[in-house]
C-alpha cells in the first residue's frame, strides 16, 4: 500500500481544505456558543449572589471577573490579551487549511482552542473582562475560577500535546 503521510508545508488539493476549514469552524462556532450561553447564565443567575453548590467543599458555580488569562496572568493588560486571542484564532483558522489534518483529533483540538479564544475575546471587547463561573476547590486548596473556554482551551491544547508526543511520526504531520 503507497504512503499517505503527508509532509510538513505539503498542499493539499481546495476541496479537501476547504473541508477541513469547515470542520474546525463548525466545532469552533459551537463552543463558542455553548460558551457564551453558560456566560450569559452565570451573569444572570450568579452575579450579585453566593453562587450554587453542587458538592459542598468541592464544586461551586461562582461568579467572577478576570481581567487576566489563565490564573491571572497578564491582569490588566488587555491589548496583550486581545493580541494574544486574535494571534491564536488566525493561527488555529490558517492550521486548517494548512494541514491534512487526520485523524480527527486535530481538528477537534483546533476547534475547540479557536472556540474558547474567540468566546473569551468576545468578553475582553464587550465587557473589559472575562467571566468566569466554574469554581473547584477541596479543604483549603481553591483551583482559579474558570469557564467552558477555557476548557475547551486546555482540552484542544491536551489533545495536541498527547498526540504529538506519543501518536505522531516525528517526520510527517500526520499518519493516515
Amino acid at each position: 500500500m503507497p504512503s499517505t503521510q503527508k509532509k510538513i508545508g505539503e498542499k493539499i488539493p481546495l476541496p479537501r481544505a476547504a473541508f477541513l476549514f469547515s470542520t474546525v469552524i463548525a466545532l469552533a462556532s459551537v463552543w463558542f456558543g455553548l460558551d457564551q450561553w453558560t456566560k450569559h447564565w452565570a451573569i444572570t443567575s450568579l452575579k450579585g449572589t453566593p453562587g450554587i453548590t453542587l458538592i459542598p467543599g468541592f464544586f461551586h458555580f461562582t461568579y467572577g471577573e478576570n481581567t487576566g488569562a489563565a490564573f491571572g496572568i497578564l491582569r490588566d493588560n488587555p491589548v496583550a490579551l486581545t493580541f494574544i486571542s486574535t494571534f491564536v484564532i488566525l493561527l488555529m483558522l490558517w492550521f486548517a487549511t494548512q494541514i491534512d489534518w487526520h485523524p480527527w483529533s486535530h481538528r477537534i483540538a483546533a476547534g475547540l482552542i479557536a472556540g474558547g479564544a474567540m468566546g473569551n475575546l468576545l468578553d475582553r471587547y464587550k465587557l473589559g473582562f472575562v467571566v468566569d463561573f466554574i469554581d473547584f476547590q477541596f479543604g483549603s486548596w481553591h483551583y482559579p475560577t474558570f469557564n467552558i473556554a477555557d476548557t475547551g482551551i486546555c482540552i484542544g491544547i491536551g489533545i495536541f500535546l498527547v498526540r504529538q508526543i506519543f501518536f505522531c511520526n516525528k517526520s510527517s504531520v500526520i499518519n493516515h
